[in-house]
């Protein structure tokens, strides 16, 4: 089954569709007077270009260069023919804008790379920006037309900027781990929202179907890759294929494994092989292959986490960022099982510590793969001496299946901070049966990086009443995929890089309460979800009131900590409530950047 009823075609946020900008990568230095050449993008200058019926003008604002093209009649062209480039995958984006269009009905442009079409909404503003085609291949020989689709619309410049796919290094993966985690983390800073996760497809597809709402994060499991499967006629098909698309949709993508054993399998009644990644049906002892180097098992184990490694290889060239999510739960719940529930987990702590170094190592040094995201899963057990250590992973997940679903996991929490809280790492709610309380668990102080709902009947979404699942999946707290870029708070969702170029964005006003001798700033209001400044709109809080435009303060932070105060360029009041603006250059460090309006209390 493949997901196929997202509302756009995004990719991840927070993750990375979050991010403004582009990627910061050094680049090789041109002198051809057609298009110029700084570190890290190549841009042709839209009136260098050869102009068919289209005009330059210098009449427009903020245009680069020494003028822009305006194209405003049918067959009007500007463009670059047989112009060469290194070799290699580069970023697309186009320096444009049309103040002709109105709502609803924005211009178009067709632009034609080395013969792929790109249809291009331009912005309906007064202020050139930068709009984001794709990725494209160039070569020896590059062809580029910018052509009319619908007239009247200007264009200042298209630029490419080159993105290192070494195949060793796996730069693109590690890139986009990056930011993702960045995203995530500015999200869970902002403490307002939480992105969804839903484990199975068949599961995704029914939240669909019942809300109109698609999870932000799709989880999957590699549970047929390994030999212990595969020896039993075990058939993965195309999961790892379906992942890839899924990140395509504009989905997140996390990955557990639930490893069959790779030997000590009975394949008996009640110990068939695909249930041998339990402790009690498998046969295979984890610390006797940990001690032994030498020994078979061991090499058992080398070899699946390398039968793992090509699929996790497959994402990486595929430029796509992975919460991995292995040996999860590994203490199990000794009270009530007698010990550890999964094989990996039934030799202790110290042999499953040796296990996840050794996959550490062997994915991470070994394979070179960059593009994981480590996410460590405890149990309600929650001892340090299972935790692999700081250098090992990224987030510190938990698993929940609370017999009230409306809990807030208050003690959880609690129990996570006073635990782990040390290590600086954030908590996800890695599995939870049924769909979590958000908004009371926010309204708490509880701000998990995601969560994610398990599947089946009894503790997927289909165990949640129709009311509840709509209610939930319709929540402001909650960020479904077709979500992951908005903005709700004042805050960009991530650091945005403006490169050679000033960057424009919209933000939605946080709000700033002016007590006289210091600014209170409140996000969190009322109803901190809907901001209507449309043209003077009043807007109620507490009892006082602020117009637009009787006073804002914009910042800029790196670490959304630290704040400081910024002057745009440009900026313009919408008439959807946001608020447009152009920040000066900033040539090397990333920032947040926030909005606030002040209001004077009665």
């Amino acid at each position: 089954m493949h997901l196929n009823k997202l509302p756009s075609g995004r990719r991840g946020v927070l993750a990375a569709a979050a991010l403004c900008g582009l990627f910061s990568t050094p680049l090789f230095g041109y002198e051809d007077l057609s298009f110029s050449s700084t570190s890290g993008l190549v841009r042709f200058e839209a009136e260098t270009g050869t102009l068919s019926g289209a005009t330059v003008v210098t009449d427009q604002a903020n245009y680069t260069g020494t003028g822009a093209v305006f194209i405003d009649e049918v067959g009007e062209s500007v463009s670059w023919t047989g112009y060469v480039m290194e070799p290699g995958l580069y970023r697309v984006t186009l320096g444009c804008k049309s103040p002709y269009g109105t709502e609803g009905q924005n211009k178009h442009a067709s632009v034609s790379i080395n013969g792929r079409q790109f249809d291009v909404e331009l912005p309906n503003t007064p202020y050139f920006t930068s709009v984001y085609l794709g990725e494209v291949w160039m070569e020896d020989g590059n062809d580029i037309v910018i052509s009319d689709n619908w007239t009247w619309f200007y264009i200042d410049w298209i630029q490419f900027v080159a993105i290192d796919t070494d195949a060793n290094d796996n730069d693109r993966g590690y890139t986009r781990k990056q930011k993702l985690l960045t995203g995530l983390l500015a999200n869970q800073a902002k403490g307002l929202t939480v992105p969804s996760g839903q484990q199975e497809e068949a599961d995704a597809a029914y939240i669909i179907e019942k809300t109109g709402k698609a999870p932000a994060i799709i989880c999957e499991d590699f549970v047929y890759y390994g030999s212990g499967s595969l020896d039993y006629g075990g058939n993965p098909g195309q999961l790892t294929e379906n992942v890839i698309k899924h990140w395509e949709e504009g989905y997140i993508v996390t990955l557990c494994w639930h490893w069959i054993s790779p030997s000590g399998i009975p394949n008996t009644t009640g110990k068939e092989w695909w249930r041998c990644f339990y402790s009690e049906h498998s046969e295979f002892d984890v610390a006797a292959a940990m001690a032994d180097p030498t020994s078979s098992d061991y090499q058992l184990l080398v070899a699946d986490i390398d039968r793992i490694a090509v699929e996790l290889k497959k994402l990486a060239d595929a430029n796509v960022p992975v919460l991995w999510r292995p040996l999860h739960e590994a203490e199990g719940n000794p009270a009530a099982w007698g010990g550890a529930w999964f094989w990996w987990g039934d030799g202790g702590s110290e042999p499953f510590k040796q296990l996840w170094h050794l996959m550490y190592d062997r994915l991470e040094n070994y394979h070179g793969l960059k593009n994981l995201i480590w996410v460590y899963t405890c149990t309600d057990q929650m001892q340090t001496s299972w935790y692999p250590g700081d250098e090992y992973v990224d987030i510190i997940g938990i698993d929940q299946y609370p017999s009230d679903r409306t809990s807030i996991l208050q003690s959880t929490w609690d129990n996570l901070n006073t635990t782990f809280g040390s290590t600086g790492k954030p908590f996800a709610l890695t599995e939870f049966g049924g769909v979590p309380n958000l908004e009371d668990m926010l309204s708490a102080g509880i701000k998990w990086l995601y969560f994610a709902s398990w599947y089946g009947e009894t503790n997927g979404p289909e165990s949640v009443a129709d009311a509840d699942l709509v209610a939930a999946y319709t929540s402001r707290a909650l960020i479904s995929a077709d979500e992951l870029d908005q903005n709700l708070d004042g805050v960009t969702n991530g650091v945005c890089w403006n490169q050679d170029l000033p960057l424009q964005f919209t933000l939605q006003p946080a709000l700033g309460l002016n007590t006289g001798e210091s600014v209170e700033y409140l996000d969190l209001f009322e109803d901190p979800y809907e901001h209507d400044l449309s043209n003077g709109n009043l807007l109620e809080m507490d009892g006082g009131s602020v117009v637009v435009g009787a006073g804002f303060e914009f910042m800029e932070s790196e670490d959304l900590v630290g704040w400081s105060n910024i002057t745009p360029q440009f900026y313009q009041f919408g008439e959807d409530g946001r608020v447009l603006f152009v920040v000066p250059f900033n040539e090397t460090e990333p920032r947040f950047y926030r909005l606030t309006i002040y209001q004077e209390p009665q």
